[in-house]
């Protein structure tokens, strides 16, 4: 993951440069993913017998760094961090089919712009005792909009229908990486999901009316919309989050991903932060990527569309001078907080809509716009179900009750979309409360 800078460059016979504290987080959110990733798919594949996926790593840089500390080992880049994730997710996979048969077709394609680069990532993976002449691994040379088409069609050569693909884009600037390009990628290869990073501080000045800034935006593919809407922000600290919250807007629109997440990573002690963009068109992944957020347990924060007041969880802490500080982080107390106010939300939104609302309504209006998963809506409708305080009932109108871990089986069911979940039809003296 490069840097167009000359702190982020590497050459022949030079020492790599020096990580940051937020690109050491980042590297060990996607090596953590897609070992959760591969252990997913790769279970849900094990009837099949075999695994195609291909992993991009667009912008991939060197693959090594130095750490900020001296005498401390050089740093792994992403390049080691995937291909280290993929081989401890195969030995799992391995050991639980053991006694079957099971082809791991896992291949990564390594790209970067500059010449340098690449020549510096080859003595890297041999030196690390890659063989970079195997199918396995691929090294492009060159933009990412010019090398498109060579990495679609390598995902193609092993998973021609579904291209099942993971695509890092940790891109240099705005431009690199066109949301019409993500776009295609979601579109041509529909188990595909692109992972996009973008500087916060960048996103922190867009309120500023910099024709630079919008110039750069536009060729990204924002709409003239949203860049007038920004250019007209000018009131301090709310800028940021409405801001980014318009932004990640229009970035699903132009990208027409149907699952998405976005949150910041900001480690303590950094001044940097990095936003990261989901963008997939099944479920699942996208469940995955939100529990990857809360087990790591990491200094994230999440950009909460409407209703948003109860979902941008900031929590505050002391800083060493004793002055309190912003301080943004997913854990179990958080989770446990979240829940339980998303679960007030909804149960005040059923009794105030006649007729209630499907489930599909339900997870539509909360899953994307905010840091939880389908199972924790399931559970949240289970719980105040079997509590009698709403109702749920079949598309023939059957009304199905049971204990939570019987509803919440109901709701895992391919037709629980359908199901409609309702006021109680004797509504209680104390069910808003």
């Amino acid at each position: 993951m490069a840097r167009k800078s000359d702190d982020w460059t590497w050459h022949h016979r030079s020492p790599p440069p020096v990580i940051q504290d937020h690109s050491k987080a980042k590297l060990d959110l996607l090596g953590k993913y897609l070992r959760e990733y591969l252990r997913i798919v790769g279970g849900t594949q094990k009837r099949y017998g075999h695994l195609e996926l291909t992993v991009i790593d667009a912008f991939c840089g060197g693959g090594r760094f130095r750490p900020g500390n001296r005498g401390e080992a050089d740093i792994k880049g992403s390049p080691l961090v995937l291909l280290e994730s993929a081989r401890l997710a195969k030995e799992e996979l391995l050991k639980q089919t053991r006694n079957d048969p099971f082809d791991w077709n896992v291949r990564f394609v390594f790209n970067d712009a500059a010449p340098d680069h690449t020549a510096y990532l080859k003595e890297v993976l041999k030196d690390e005792g890659h063989d970079i002449s195997r199918e396995t691994i691929t090294i492009l040379t060159g933009k990412f909009e010019a090398n498109l088409d060579q990495m679609i069609a390598a995902t193609r050569t092993i998973s021609p229908r579904a291209g099942r693909s993971l695509w890092i884009l940790d891109q240099t600037g705005w431009t690199a990486a066109t949301l019409a390009s993500i776009a295609r990628i979601l579109r041509e290869l529909p188990r595909s999901e692109v992972i996009l990073t973008l500087a916060r501080d960048n996103l922190l000045r867009l309120a500023v009316p910099n024709p630079t800034n919008h110039a750069a935006l536009r060729s990204l593919g924002l709409s003239e919309t949203v860049l007038r809407e920004l250019a007209d922000m000018t009131d301090g600290k709310r800028t940021g989050a409405v801001g980014q919250r318009r932004l990640m807007h229009d970035i699903v629109t132009q990208t027409r991903a149907s699952e998405y997440s976005c949150f910041v990573l900001e480690p303590h002690g950094s001044r940097r932060a990095i936003v990261l963009v989901h963008l997939v068109n099944h479920q699942r992944a996208r469940d995955a990527m939100i529990d990857m957020q809360w087990s790591l347990e990491g200094a994230f924060y999440h950009f909460a569309g409407e209703p948003a007041q109860i979902l941008s969880y900031r929590g505050l802490r002391t800083g060493d001078d004793n002055i309190p500080v912003m301080d943004f982080r997913f854990n179990e107390h958080e989770r446990k907080r979240i829940n339980e106010e998303l679960a007030n939300h909804v149960l005040e939104e059923i009794h105030a809509v006649p007729g209630g609302k499907t489930v599909a309504e339900i997870m539509f209006a909360y899953r994307n716009r905010t840091p939880v998963t389908a199972d924790d809506i399931r559970f949240i409708l289970a719980d105040t179900i079997a509590k009698g305080n709403i109702e749920l009932w079949d598309e023939n109108g059957t009304e199905l009750q049971g204990s939570s871990a019987q509803i919440i089986h109901r709701l895992r069911r391919r037709d629980a979309p359908r199901c409609r979940v309702t006021s109680p039809r004797q509504l209680g003296l104390f069910s808003l409360f």
